[in-house]
């Protein structure tokens, strides 16, 4: 690993800086993971069996603090790194912590369904689009950036189903974001698992 990556002068892919990334990868991956399975298994409201409901202002406050949690996970990161790399995730850091707090907006002030659509719209497309961003600048310096890249992809292409379907139930909204997560922490979670088997065999 550089020391982009690492933060200091190591030199590149040293047993410590594999394994400092791979707890990061390991904990991006658990909380989306977590997230994910919370919003398939969460109590629903329902009168009939095909139209599932759940309120709109718990699905705003689940999804809020799923991003400002997520956005500190990436400051984590952002602490370790330097450079063009930094940035990208200190941005996509903020990024996260604010949308959040306009989730939390949308909640506190009772806004429906279809402004709280466009927040998460928001999110996961400048999260997805920074995601990539990443993935191109780790390329030649970490092997796991395809993890990055795929994320990234995943989270556009959620952004694309919710420009194109702008007037989706609360309860959609939420199982889309909530299967995107499912895949993105999986695959971090693979990801750091090759990453730990990297460093034990370094």
């Amino acid at each position: 690993m550089s020391k982009d990556l690492a933060g200091s002068a190591l030199p590149a892919r040293t047993p410590s800086g594999v394994l400092d990334f791979w707890k990061f990868e390991l904990t991006r991956g658990i909380w989306c993971a977590a997230i994910g399975v919370v919003t398939v298994f969460w109590q629903r409201e329902s009168t009939e069996a095909l139209k599932l409901q759940v309120p709109v202002g718990t699905v705003e406050y689940l999804i809020a603090v799923y991003l400002i949690v997520f956005g500190i996970v990436q400051f984590g990161l952002g602490r370790r790194i330097t450079g063009a790399m930094r940035l990208t995730v200190v941005v996509d850091a903020a990024v996260s912590i604010v949308l959040g707090a306009a989730a939390i907006a949308c909640g506190v002030m009772g806004a429906d369904v279809d402004q709280f659509h466009w927040v998460v719209f928001a999110w996961a497309l400048i999260h997805g689009g920074l995601d990539i961003t990443f993935a191109v600048l780790m390329r030649r310096r970490l092997k796991g950036s395809q993890d990055w890249m795929v994320s990234g992809a995943l989270h556009v292409a959620l952004a694309v189903v919710l420009g194109i379907f702008v007037h989706m139930e609360a309860l959609t909204v939420m199982g889309l974001v909530g299967a995107v997560a499912v895949m993105s922490g999986v695959l971090f979670i693979l990801g750091a698992v090759t990453a730990r088997r990297l460093a034990r065999k370094s």
